[in-house]
């Protein structure tokens, strides 16, 4: 059956996605930032319900702005702005290249996306050549993502991958969703928590500028986690 993403008042608008996601965000964050000594498993499996919804929502982002060049370039630029932040807060250097945080990985998988949209633009009249051109594109940049040592990685841009390749079959792409986390052996019974959030989206869009207040947020709450941290390093 098509699962069609539409509009209805029963279920969750995009920005409640978000809140969901930035919790869930904010609670991994803490433990790994602050709590670190007792961060455990469990913790671990809960902060992976995060991306997925961040993944899911910035498909929709994709098919539904206007601009969706600003839309990347917005994230890029918080990428940079969040970088030093990031490498401060998780491995209390100002570089380390090991390690990439959420916004590369959004705004790459977004460009992945855009370039696949020129593809099929440009191969409208041929199916076949436009799906052979696509694959052949995914194939060749997608390994080599695999070594930028992004957040979530390869798996994180396959997840988005899916969600718009199936854009349009919400169940089939969650299949595909636990079908990834289960080749990346990170499957767990907690990610069905995101899967029921994703079905309760109801193709609500919230306003636009809302979406600066998580590009603020991310930066913000990691530095003060980390203030946090060396305070309590310095009193104890």
């Amino acid at each position: 059956m098509k699962n069609k993403v539409y509009s209805t008042d029963f279920g969750l608008n995009s920005n409640a996605v978000k809140t969901i996601a930035i919790l869930i965000m904010t609670f991994d964050h803490f433990c790994k930032i602050i709590l670190y000594w007792i961060t455990n498993d469990v913790v671990y499996k809960i902060g992976q319900l995060a991306f997925p919804l961040f993944a899911f929502l910035l498909v929709q982002g994709f098919l539904h702005t206007k601009n969706v060049y600003k839309y990347f370039f917005s994230l890029l630029l918080f990428a940079f702005i969040s970088e030093i932040i990031f490498d401060l807060a998780f491995y209390d250097n100002l570089v380390y290249f090991r390690h990439q945080n959420v916004f590369f990985t959004l705004s790459l998988g977004l460009l992945i996306l855009i370039i696949l949209e020129k593809i099929k633009f440009k191969f409208n009249d041929d199916f076949l050549v436009c799906f052979f051109v696509q694959l052949s594109f995914c194939c060749l940049l997608l390994p080599f993502c695999s070594v930028l040592n992004l957040d979530h990685g390869l798996r994180g841009l396959l997840l988005i991958l899916f969600f718009y390749i199936f854009k349009n079959y919400r169940l089939i792409s969650l299949f595909f969703f636990l079908f990834i986390y289960f080749i990346f052996n990170s499957l767990n019974i907690y990610l069905l928590f995101s899967c029921v959030i994703i079905l309760l989206y109801n193709g609500k869009r919230n306003n636009k500028n809302s979406k600066y207040l998580f590009y603020i947020y991310y930066p913000l709450h990691l530095i003060i986690f980390y203030i946090i941290k060396k305070l309590i390093i310095f009193l104890l």
